[in-house]
């Protein structure tokens, strides 16, 4: 982080600074004296008591299971610079620690990342879509860190707090900053978008996500494509043209658009694609001119539009199509997903991080395709956060897998039972199921059936914690 003065944090959340030691209110910015508490300077933002450092400004966070008011004391031991707080605490040490009050400290958190910013200088790209987000971001910040200082968003940090934190993390040798926009209810990607101000902006697809709080498949269009209405016109906007609700985006066409697919005239065009055990092999045709073979080491047939999607963006900033399927070639996919890996024989394939219907028919499609040299096995969590249409997805998962060549499938979790009760209807040939609750209550029949030569996809949301079973 590029270090922030104190009148700049007091500036940006209009709080209101409390001398702890002196048991004085200032109306910040504009009446603090000089040569005061103002003199401080704030090196990092935490939002955790149990990495605070010296210089660092404490937010004190509150949620539905914990508060960070609670942590006030722990935070300046460890040498906080600064804290920020929604009310004033009881029983705080006496401490030369200036505390600013502020109405919510979540808040407080995107005004400081707002203020923080519009500091920055640097190219910003943003990640958006309801599949293949934190894949694409990793991918796009893989390659563009092959010949510039990256600073990305770790794992999925993509919401309320994650977004700003990302912001923060800047320093002054960032040359490209690489952020995941999420969202899970109307209005999220609207607010982290203004904050973020993204130079150029993807959005990887459009489908049937987070339906308890977007509600329709048009409400996830409408909330997604918030990201790229929130454009500057001298932004440039990346999407699939060969998703149909993307194809709807040309009416917000103030900005420039790049796209990327497989079928139809993308600007960016994959062909020639072939899977293998260790990765895919495809051909990025440009509209522009020019045909370049790439590589990627993943699984996972899917895999080929996030790596087009990151070839458009990253070209689009000036690097070499060369340079891009170089730099493709020793990509590593994020934690839980497609990750193989071998047990006492049997070959586990992780990618148990979330589930929605389009990805679930993917990995059925793609386990179905698999050479083995035995059984083919899905262990099925739930898909969450589906609300009324959670029913029809988990029979459409069981229509998809009574016509796969999978051989066993493992569901675990209440909402699957939907997925069993409509393959006990279809009756398909050479299939076996179980049903568990949980995976503690699987564990043992697994510990049992599965054998030598069994290759066994793991794939349920994230409150199903279905990588316990490797």
């Amino acid at each position: 982080m590029i270090p922030l003065h104190l009148y700049e944090i007091i500036k940006a959340t209009k709080g209101r600074i409390i001398a702890s030691n002196r048991n004085r209110i200032y109306t910040a910015p504009f009446d603090i004296p000089s040569g005061g508490l103002c003199e401080c300077v704030i090196n990092r933002v935490s939002t955790d008591s149990r990495t605070v450092k010296k210089g660092d400004l404490f937010i004190a966070l509150k949620g539905d299971n914990f508060d960070g008011h609670h942590f006030i004391n722990k935070a300046i031991s460890r040498g906080a610079s600064a804290i920020i707080v929604s009310r004033i605490p009881k029983g705080i040490k006496n401490s030369k620690t200036p505390i600013i009050n502020v109405k919510d400290t979540l808040l407080a958190l995107g005004d400081i990342a707002r203020y923080y910013r519009k500091q920055l200088s640097i190219p910003v790209i943003a990640i958006g879509g309801s599949n293949g987000k934190t894949t694409t971001k990793d991918m796009i910040a893989h390659i563009l860190s092959k010949y510039y200082s990256v600073t990305k968003s770790p794992k999925s940090f993509n919401n309320f707090i994650g977004l700003p934190l990302t912001i923060l993390a800047t320093d002054a040798q960032t040359q490209y900053l690489v952020a995941e926009v999420g969202t899970n209810k109307p209005g999220e990607i609207a607010y982290l978008s203004e904050i973020l101000s993204p130079d150029t902006a993807v959005i990887t697809n459009i489908s049937a996500t987070h339906l308890d709080g977007l509600k329709t498949l048009n409400g996830v269009f409408r909330e997604e494509s918030t990201l790229f209405k929130s454009l500057k016109n001298s932004a440039t906007a990346v999407f699939d043209s060969d998703n149909k609700d993307l194809k709807r985006l040309s009416k917000y066409a103030e900005y420039k658009s790049v796209t990327f697919g497989i079928n139809g005239q993308s600007d960016i065009r994959a062909g020639r694609i072939k899977v293998s055990p260790t990765g895919i092999r495809f051909t990025i045709s440009i509209r522009s001119g020019g045909r370049y073979d790439c590589f990627i080491p993943v699984l996972g047939s899917w895999n080929i539009k996030n790596a087009l999607a990151a070839f458009a963006a990253v070209q689009h900033l000036g690097l070499k199509p060369k340079e891009i399927c170089q730099a493709l070639k020793d990509f590593k996919l994020p934690e839980m997903r497609m990750d193989k890996r071998l047990r006492n024989g049997i070959t586990f394939i992780n990618d148990a991080y979330n589930a929605n219907p389009i990805s679930v028919g993917l990995v059925i499609k793609d386990l179905s395709g698999m050479k083995t040299p035995g059984r083919k096995i899905l262990i099925f969590g739930e898909m969450r956060e589906l609300g009324r249409y959670s029913r029809r997805f988990h029979e459409e998962a069981a229509d998809n897998i009574a016509q796969s060549n999978i051989d066993m499938l493992v569901a675990i979790g209440p909402e699957t039972k939907y997925t069993i009760n409509k393959l006990l209807r279809l009756k398909p040939r050479n299939k076996t199921v179980f049903y568990y609750e949980t995976v503690n209550q699987a564990l043992p029949t697994l510990n049992k059936i599965l054998k030598t030569g069994d290759t066994v996809l793991l794939k349920g949301s994230r409150t199903n914690a279905l990588e316990r079973i490797i």
